[in-house]
């Protein structure tokens, strides 16, 4: 039986929503999911990955971590943070928390490793993941990156949130 204490904490459990990638660059859909995170939780956090690994195609990954943090707070609701960190293994921000319950939201790519964070999970905190399902005529970033490399700024705007329109000269510079 649960005393009252913790009746009262777990009926109190902070949600809040986690979203990891590169965002390279941020497109319309990292915008809804961030947008979507916010409205669902009390906060967000923004997993901005930027490691040895995942930063060295440049072909991939030509955007530096000052445009990439600019872009996502051009976007970002008040109750969304960004947090750069070295790899896709975020637990250890985590469990910096108590008593919090975790929502990631992922793609279908990435549920079953998310899932298996669930076993380093402690204080108390709950991990869950929403499948963000994704298909072949999804917007994604390597169409954001040819559009900047072919100077189609018209599909750019498609593809992209309105606030960061204004970045199209600025992000081109960093495609080849």
């Amino acid at each position: 039986m649960k005393t009252f204490r913790e009746y009262a904490l777990h009926e109190k459990q902070k949600t809040i929503g986690v979203f990891v990638g590169r965002m390279q660059p941020l497109t319309l859909a990292h915008s809804k999911i961030i947008e979507d995170m916010s409205k669902e939780n009390d906060e967000g956090i923004v997993f901005l990955v930027k490691g040895k690994a995942s930063s060295k195609d440049k072909e991939k990954n030509p955007f530096d971590e000052d445009t990439q943090i600019k872009m996502i707070n051009l976007i970002k609701p008040k109750n969304i943070t960004v947090r750069v960190i070295p790899s896709a293994f975020f637990v250890d921000e985590l469990n910096k928390y108590t008593n919090t319950k975790f929502t990631v939201y992922a793609g279908s790519d990435r549920v079953k490793a998310y899932k298996s964070f669930n076993k380093y999970i402690e204080n108390g905190n709950t991990l869950e993941i929403k499948e963000i399902k994704r298909t072949d005529e999804d917007i994604s970033a390597t169409k954001v990156r040819e559009s900047l490399k072919n100077n189609d700024e018209d599909e750019f705007k498609k593809l992209t949130p309105v606030k960061i329109h204004g970045m199209f000269k600025e992000l081109k510079k960093f495609i080849n």
